[in-house]
């Protein structure tokens, strides 16, 4: 009888563990199905989200906002509904594509480089120019970052390097394979891999009075119809070559059969001619790095030439990418609206070369927004500013101003900014610690600059709180 009982106990305690293991298992199961559920709320990404007993404000990740009627976190749609300042920053955000975002320390994320190439259309270019110089080509707004001289094989390495604009140092059109060249090699493989580019009219200028002139003629009208080209190399140092005198009479000779595309002279900036100055439409000054006022010549050109566009030619050779992106916002701030890099007689199979080169134009092409935005003179400003340094405040898409301080001296150089109050609180970069800014309130303050240094100032007039 014992051993009856005994028998029905085990029983009963192995039935009883048998159940429990069953529950478990289904809660296991019931979890596992609810992470599942959680976790195709957590892939939803831009979806509304909803925590398990609503959400309360703060808790939203990602620049979302809490909405109270329903608990569930949303994209923003105004600025109200960013809320108030934080509290440690004292920033209020602002609702930008349906984030909201610190507009001061956040500002440099939230400027929308270019996409790679110049987005050609399939119809010949339309080049214009705005009342302060800058290009639009077929109605887009354009800064050109050039590189002259360049052959074919070498167009991919200058789209990838953030060049939109290649330079041919080509004759035309003495002979029939220099005018193929352009027509067959340069223009197609520069339109092939989404490249601006600008070729020579033709070349020599006394070419005009050999029996080719009709051919010439020909040749203008066909390649100016061509997709890529943006501007005629009209004349190319043609003071230091001994053609200055020629140049107008090339002018005259194909003035009626050019199609609408500039007629750039490329000169050195202290080589004045008033025979040039009056057929350029497209000044494109080219700066001489040695000297140290070197990027005032724009201002030169500029005050000589009136309306006419100024752009500047750079020279490559033996410079470092900082030295060759102080001299290039240097010449932005004193108005030039194009940059092209001279590479002259430099291999560009070297690897160094392209590393140099691809710093510095990457570096102008992550912020060609701000090279075509608005100027903002009254900003910032300099209680003393040297000869070599100067300030540049642009106004980006009316939230955000930044400002470069750039010294392109060859001594270190200290300065006194002073902000104008509705551009506090903000935040500082220099060149050294380009990943990080530092959030900053005084309205006076002092930086130094070693040489070829550049500071970035990022400021956006914050929201009352609330929104």
């Amino acid at each position: 009888m014992a051993v009856r009982i005994l028998c029905l106990f085990l029983f009963l305690l192995i039935m009883i563990g048998c159940s429990s293991s069953g529950d478990d298992a289904a809660d296991g199961d019931r979890e596992s199905e609810t992470g599942n559920e959680e976790g195709g709320d957590r892939d939803s990404g831009d979806q509304d989200e909803e925590t398990e007993d609503g959400c309360s404000p703060g808790d939203c990740g990602d620049g979302l906002v809490c909405d109270l009627q329903d608990g569930r976190c949303k994209r923003c749609t105004t600025d109200l509904d960013c809320g108030d300042p934080d509290p440690i920053t004292g920033i209020t955000p602002s609702c930008l594509d349906g984030r909201c975002e610190d507009l001061v320390c956040g500002s440099r994320a939230n400027i929308s480089a270019p996409s790679d190439g110049a987005d050609l259309p399939s119809s010949p270019l339309q080049p214009t120019f705005d009342a302060t110089g800058r290009l639009s080509v077929n109605n887009t707004p354009i800064f050109p970052i050039g590189i002259q001289p360049i052959d074919p094989s070498r167009f991919e390495e200058a789209k990838a390097a953030g060049v939109n604009l290649v330079l041919s140092n080509h004759n035309c059109c003495e002979n029939t394979t220099e005018l193929n060249y352009h027509m067959q090699t340069f223009l197609p493989q520069a339109q092939a891999v989404d490249l601006f580019a600008a070729v020579r009219a033709f070349w020599p200028p006394q070419q005009i009075n050999t029996g080719n002139r009709l051919t010439l003629l020909q040749s203008i009208v066909d390649r100016g119809n061509r997709v890529p080209l943006l501007f005629w190399i009209g004349a190319d140092r043609a003071i230091s070559s001994g053609w200055a005198d020629d140049i107008p009479a090339v002018w005259t000779f194909g003035e009626n059969q050019f199609p609408p595309k500039p007629f750039a002279i490329m000169e050195d900036s202290q080589q004045q001619d008033d025979q040039l100055d009056q057929i350029a439409q497209l000044y494109i000054a080219t700066l001489d790095p040695s000297q140290s006022e070197a990027a005032l010549e724009v201002s030169v050109a500029r005050n000589r030439l009136g309306d006419t566009p100024v752009w500047v030619r750079i020279p490559i050779s033996g410079l470092s990418s900082q030295r060759l992106k102080a001299l290039a916002i240097h010449a932005i701030a004193f108005g030039a609206t194009g940059i092209i890099f001279d590479a002259g007689e430099m291999d560009l199979s070297h690897k160094d070369t392209w590393e140099t080169l691809t710093e510095a134009t990457r570096y102008l092409r992550d912020r060609t927004p701000l090279w075509l935005a608005n100027r903002d003179d009254n900003a910032a400003g300099l209680a003393e500013a040297p000869v070599d340094v100067t300030l540049l405040s642009v106004r980006y898409e009316n939230k955000t101003v930044i400002t470069f301080i750039v010294n392109s001296g060859n001594s270190d150089e200290t300065l006194t900014v002073s902000l104008a109050s509705e551009q506090l609180p903000f935040c500082l970069s220099e060149d050294s610690e380009d990943t990080s800014l530092r959030l900053t309130r005084e309205q006076s303050f002092t930086i130094n600059l070693e040489p070829n240094g550049i500071a970035e100032i990022h400021s956006a007039q914050a929201s009352p709180a609330g929104g």
